[in-house]
């Protein structure tokens, strides 16, 4: 009887682990910070006023008397109120200046008040001051104005207001405004994948050497097993 040559043994092939398919973590949406409107802050702005009035002498210029006054210069300007007069300081003409100009009692009074700037669209806020006060005492506005104030306050004070001047006692205010925050959002995360407790690589890439070992070796070890297996069974058999 003929021998029977010996069968290869199929070889498996080598199944790839499996890799699991990454998971992105969601991006949330952007939220912007909400910008607040600009503030602007007040900027005081102090100037002497020197006024020259008849009618009436220090003796007779007393609180009652300025407050009606503060009251009267306020209520022509921006920005001014009653509380913003600094204390009046009066003082009497010379009776030699009176006699020459055959006038009755003359006095100077001279304060500070405080502007707030921000109510004067124009920069020159002194120019702008100063030019109104003028008008008023010119056109006896201002006169008629301490009469309505001091009649409500029940003061006495008959006076006409014959000179004025401004100067500035602080230097012009620049105009500043509390600056805008600038918007912001909030960072947007970046997308990772979810780990899931398996690193791709620790998952192990055969090379072509390897590969061809290990099936070498299997190889090898399933064609010796085939031998063996082979000749015991011609053995059996007698067939040797």
């Amino acid at each position: 009887m003929a021998a029977h040559a010996p069968s290869a043994l199929p070889n498996p092939q080598p199944t790839a682990m499996p890799y699991p398919t990454p998971t992105s973590v969601p991006i949330s949406t952007p939220t912007s910070v909400p910008i607040s409107a600009p503030t602007i802050s007040a900027m005081p702005f102090t100037i002497a006023l020197s006024l020259g009035m008849t009618g009436m002498n220090c003796s007779e210029y007393g609180t009652p008397e300025e407050a009606v006054m503060n009251q009267a210069i306020a209520s022509h300007l921006d920005g001014v109120a009653e509380d913003d007069f600094s204390d009046h300081v009066c003082s009497d003409v010379t009776r030699r200046r009176r006699a020459l100009k055959g006038a009755s009692d003359e006095i100077m009074i001279a304060t500070e008040v405080t502007v707030d700037a921000t109510e004067y669209a124009d920069d020159d806020v002194m120019g702008t001051v100063a030019s109104t006060i003028a008008a008023v005492v010119s056109s006896g506005a201002l006169a008629s104005s301490v009469a309505t104030f001091a009649t409500a306050a029940g003061v006495t004070m008959t006076i006409e207001v014959t000179s004025v001047s401004a100067v500035a006692a602080t230097p012009s205010p620049v105009a500043s405004s509390t600056p805008s925050p600038v918007a912001s959002s909030t960072p947007s995360p970046v997308a990772s994948v979810a780990d899931d407790g398996t690193d791709a690589d620790d998952t192990p890439i055969l090379s072509a050497d390897d590969t061809g070992a290990e099936l070498g070796g299997a190889v090898s070890k399933n064609t010796a097993f085939g031998l063996s297996f082979a000749v015991c069974t011609v053995a059996a058999f007698g067939l040797v």
